[in-house]
């Protein structure tokens, strides 16, 4: 995967030329073009953990070098030629995976007179579900407790070093998205807004401002940092503009939120909470 990847990222002009400034991963090129993992897992099959590791690592270089890429040049071909290789989307579907986000899906209205014929179908097999006898309750119910795993002890560190890994994942694909967009030179096309639109990146920002609480956005304040960096980029751009406020109903599923009302609540919000902390600081003074 890794090898695939590099290859695809080096048709983005710069991308090798900052490739090759990482020790680390250009180590690893020349030992993987000589063979060498091949020929330590023929030795020695306790050797695939590290590979996989290194292969991990080099991976997550390859990402925050196209942040930089984007971030050292405005240039207008630059972008256009990563258009053309598809890499907004390839991102875009790598965050949806990380994230776990669902993408939007535009759907086209139905008409109303297939609607009954639809509801006829769809009764069918509702009426075959009731002809069959249904389990008791007490069949459905396995066991009282909340986990599948019981007797197992829930690993806290482990968790934590989890969501870190993730979150760290999120910002360098989240500051590539925002280093692309950011550029003053080049103006984003509806194509680009419809890739956005049908993507996972807005619920993903949508999701984080509407449950983040200050202290769940002072725990993760680097991600959350990147989150509104994007969406200075997404408002400097007329084209784009549209996808912090609310989006054509059609888009599934369906918007709960745009994001201008979402940073609205929580700039009154911050506004609360720098008034505590000035009257606070008023009675100790």
């Amino acid at each position: 995967m890794w090898l695939q990847e590099l290859h695809s990222f080096s048709q983005i002009p710069l991308f090798f030329q900052l490739f090759l400034k990482h020790q680390k991963c250009k180590e690893l090129l020349f030992k993987v073009l000589a063979g060498q993992p091949d020929t330590e897992l023929a030795a020695d099959a306790g050797r695939k953990a590290h590979w996989e590791q290194e292969q991990k690592d080099a991976v997550q270089i390859n990402y925050r070098i196209l942040g930089e890429v984007f971030s050292v040049s405005d240039g207008l071909e630059l972008r256009e030629k990563a258009l053309a290789c598809g890499l907004l989307p390839r991102i875009l579907e790598r965050l949806a995976a990380i994230s776990g986000e669902k993408p939007r899906v535009f759907e086209e209205e139905k008409d109303e007179a297939d609607e009954p014929a639809q509801e006829t179908k769809e009764q069918e097999p509702d009426k075959q579900a009731e002809a069959q006898p249904q389990p008791s309750e007490k069949k459905k119910r396995k066991g009282v407790g909340y986990s599948s795993k019981q007797g197992q002890t829930f690993d806290v560190t482990a968790y934590l070093e989890n969501s870190k890994l993730r979150n760290e994942q999120i910002k360098t694909l989240i500051d590539i998205c925002s280093n692309f967009l950011g550029s003053k030179e080049w103006e984003a096309s509806d194509e680009v807004a419809n890739i956005i639109l049908e993507s996972a990146l807005l619920p993903l920002l949508e999701q984080a401002f509407r449950n983040g609480s200050w202290l769940d956005m002072a725990k993760a304040a680097e991600v959350y940092a990147s989150y509104l960096a994007l969406t200075r980029s997404l408002a400097s751009q007329p084209k784009l503009a549209k996808c912090l406020v609310e989006v054509d109903p059609r888009y599934k599923p369906t918007q709960r939120d745009p994001v201008n009302k979402l940073l609205a609540k929580l700039n009154d919000l911050a506004e609360i909470f720098l008034g505590c902390l000035r009257q606070q600081q008023q009675k100790t003074d």
